[in-house]
């Protein structure tokens, strides 16, 4: 969610409970973090993860 715009940005779906998600500045790359041991970086167009 962008909240200077006040819009969704995308939607994604991961296989447990995501906590917090961050949007980079160019809005490009997505930070995931949750109930999984790892974090992931996403693409923010496509959610596959970035390595």
């Amino acid at each position: 969610y962008d909240m200077e715009g006040f819009q969704l940005v995308n939607h994604f779906r991961f296989p447990w409970p995501v906590n917090h998600t961050s949007l980079s500045p160019d809005r490009k790359l997505i930070t995931v973090v949750g109930d999984h041991l790892d974090g992931l970086l996403v693409d923010s167009a496509s959610g596959k993860a970035r390595t």
